[in-house]
C-alpha cells in the first residue's frame, strides 16, 4: 500500500524475532507549532545519530497534501525516519519531494511551486492504523507496472539540455531563446533542446517522453518514430524538438530524453492556464 502524491508507502516485512517494542503512534493533533522532535539521522562522518529538531508549522500543497514544517530542513539521508515527538511518540515521516521524482533544484526552478527552507513530514494519520488486506506487491512488480521512475543512467555523452519558449535558427545552428520551465496552454509550443558531444561511438534509438505526476506515459504514439542518433567519438549534435502545449492540462510534468533503453536527460516542468 503507498501513495505516491503524499510520498508514503507501508511495506510487509517478516515477523520481528527481536521483540522489541513497536514505536507508538502519537495522538491526533497532540503537536503544536514550536514543538520540539527528533529524527534519527547522520553525521557528517557517516555515522547514524539523534538529531532534534522543532515542529514550525504546517502547510498545505494541492498535490502532496497537508505536511508538518520542520526546522531545520533534515538532510536527504533522513527522508522516511520517523518524527518523534518530546515522548517518542510518531507524529509524522520525513518527506522527500512536494513532486515525485524531482529534486530541489526542480522546485527552485519551478517558481509556481512554493519552496519552503524547512524541511516537512508527511502526518503519520496519513498512513492506515491496519494492516493493509490487499496481496503485497514486490518491488520487481512495482517496477513493471511504472510505479518508479528510473534513474537517468545514459547521459555522459549529454552536454547541456533545457526547455526554452522559441528556438533561433539564424545562425545555422539552433539556439534556445526565453528558456523556462513554466508554459501557459495559449503558448503554440514548447522546445525540448539537448546538445549531444559524443565521449563514445553513438548509434541507437532517442526518444522524448513525457509523463504525468503517476509516472502514466502521455506521449505514447511518438515513440514510433525515433530519432536515428549516430555520432563518432567527440562528434557534436543539437536537438531541437517542438512539443505542442495546449493538450496538457495545468499541473506538473516530466520530460525524459531516452537513449535506446534508459533516460538520459530529465526536466520538470509546469503548464498554467
Amino acid at each position: 500500500m503507498w501513495n505516491r502524491r503524499q510520498d508514503w508507502a507501508v511495506f510487509v516485512l517478516a515477523a520481528d524475532t527481536t521483540k522489541a517494542n513497536p514505536l507508538k503512534r502519537a495522538p491526533t493533533n497532540s503537536w503544536n507549532i514550536g514543538d520540539d522532535a527528533s529524527v534519527l539521522t547522520s553525521s557528517p562522518s557517516g555515522n547514524r545519530v539523534i538529531a532534534s529538531f522543532s515542529i514550525s508549522g504546517k502547510s498545505g500543497f494541492s498535490l502532496a497534501g497537508s505536511r508538518i514544517n520542520i526546522s531545520p530542513a533534515p538532510s536527504s539521508d533522513s527522508t522516511g525516519a520517523a518524527l518523534l515527538d518530546g515522548y517518542g511518540e510518531v507524529v509524522g515521516l520525513v518527506a522527500g519531494s512536494l513532486i515525485p521524482g524531482a529534486t530541489g533544484i526542480d522546485l527552485m526552478q519551478l517558481r509556481g511551486q512554493m519552496v519552503l527552507k524547512d524541511g516537512t513530514a508527511v502526518p503519520i494519520t496519513f498512513l492506515p492504523t491496519a494492516p493493509p488486506t490487499a496481496a503485497p506487491k514486490s518491488f520487481a512488480e512495482m517496477v513493471n507496472s511504472g510505479e518508479f521512475i528510473p534513474p537517468v543512467t545514459a547521459g555522459m555523452n549529454i552536454e547541456y539540455g533545457q526547455l526554452a519558449h522559441t528556438i533561433d535558427t539564424r545562425g545555422g545552428i539552433p539556439a534556445p531563446i526565453q528558456g523556462g520551465d513554466i508554459y501557459s496552454r495559449r503558448d503554440p509550443v514548447m522546445y525540448v533542446y539537448v546538445v549531444w558531444i559524443a565521449k563514445e561511438k553513438i548509434k541507437a534509438n532517442a526518444t522524448i517522453r513525457v509523463y504525468d505526476l503517476d509516472n502514466r506515459l502521455l506521449n505514447k504514439n511518438d515513440l514510433v518514430k525515433p530519432l536515428k542518433l549516430s555520432l563518432g567519438k567527440g562528434e557534436k549534435k543539437v536537438l531541437s524538438v517542438p512539443l505542442t502545449v495546449n493538450g496538457f492540462n495545468s499541473g506538473f510534468y516530466r520530460i525524459d530524453v531516452w537513449l535506446d533503453d534508459a533516460p538520459a536527460w530529465r526536466k520538470f516542468f509546469q503548464v498554467t492556464e
